[in-house]
């Protein structure tokens, strides 16, 4: 009694070391049958498995196509099959309703694989009995090669070497940013106004850009044949926008509301007018643009803006002669506008 109680518990904490330890994978042995088995296909397999049902391996069927099982694909194309499906072994049976039945075995040693064929001769009888018969002779040779040929299922394939090469950082963008530029802007149909901007932007979040800018454009000139009139704006802009692209170009659509600061003279060129004015207007408008930025440096950049400002209100300059007013020059209510520069990130 002192000898079953101490063996009891070596026994018992045997077992459950045993339990904890994980069990090794089953070598997998294959049966290739058509794509479409018959029912006597089906049959035989279900033979076979109950022969092997206590073997130590894990059996299946592998399916092809019926003109392709008939008989046993080459040595190339049931090494591939193996390669794809990780069998240790495949078999075919082929004349299992005929007096005559040969089994075919395919063993994956070597550079190219190893075939085993053998001939059975059947005997007349039920379709159940010559199917029991070739399960028989096919399970004993399936556990011969078990133990002979040590079937072991293949190694589980190594995961690819994690790639090394270091990945770049995403560029990230800073809060403040310069901007200088020559800027213009369509005044008449052939009238330009040109000038230089200096702006800065400010970018609380990674798409939204707040800016503000300020232009002063050099003196514009219409004349005719008694007066000159001489035109100055200065823009004061702010501006809103959303990121849309980001990345070394990075594409940005807003809006600004602009403020024009416009002093105008007027200077007789002939006996007809001889007084001069002299003025200032202050001109409001709405200028949707898009803006595109590359950045070539990480702190430096060009950059290229188009927009289309709507005027709120405009003013048109007239001469007046004899109580009978004339336009003289009427600036376009929608102006195209461009800007062509440089940008500094910090």
């Amino acid at each position: 009694m002192l000898c079953t109680g101490l063996l009891f518990p070596l026994n018992a904490k045997s077992q459950t070391a045993t339990a904890e330890k994980p069990e090794a994978p089953l070598p997998l042995v294959l049966l290739i049958t058509p794509t479409d088995p018959s029912a006597s296909d089906d049959e035989l397999f279900l033979a076979i498995q109950a022969q092997l049902s206590a073997a130590p391996l894990d059996l299946k069927r592998h399916r092809i196509p019926a003109s392709a099982s008939s008989m046993p694909p080459d040595n190339q194309a049931s090494g591939q099959i193996v390669a794809v499906t990780g069998a240790s072994m495949l078999f075919w049976v082929t004349g299992a309703t005929e007096d005559e039945c040969e089994t075919v075995y395919f063993l994956p040693e070597g550079s190219d694989g190893t075939f085993v064929r053998r001939t059975l001769a059947l005997q007349a009888g039920t379709e159940s009995s010559r199917f029991e018969y070739i399960a028989l002779a096919v399970a004993g040779m399936v556990e011969k090669f078990l133990v002979t040929r040590r079937l072991v299922p293949p190694p589980p394939k190594e995961p690819p070497p994690e790639s090394t090469k270091p990945v770049a950082p995403k560029r990230k963008w800073s809060k403040i940013q310069l901007l200088a530029a020559y800027s213009g802007i369509l005044m008449g149909k052939n009238d330009a106004q040109h000038g230089i901007s200096a702006g800065l932007h400010w970018v609380p979040t990674p798409r939204m850009v707040i800016g503000m800018s300020y232009t002063p454009f050099f003196e514009y000139r219409n004349e005719n044949d008694d007066l000159r009139l001489s035109i100055t704006s200065r823009i004061a802009e702010v501006s809103i926008a959303v990121r849309m692209a980001e990345g070394p170009i990075d594409i940005q659509a807003g809006l600004a509301y602009d403020i024009d600061l416009r002093s105008f003279s007027t200077n007789a060129v002939s006996d007809t007018f001889q007084e001069e004015h002299n003025g200032v207007s202050v001109i409001s408008a709405l200028n949707p643009f898009l803006l595109a930025t590359w950045a070539f440096s990480r702190y430096v950049g060009v950059y290229a803006r188009i927009g289309v400002a709507v005027a709120l209100n405009e003013t048109t300059y007239q001469t007046s002669y004899d109580d009978v007013d004339s336009d003289m020059f009427s600036p376009l209510i929608f102006k195209l506008n461009w800007n062509f520069g440089a940008i500094i990130i910090f």
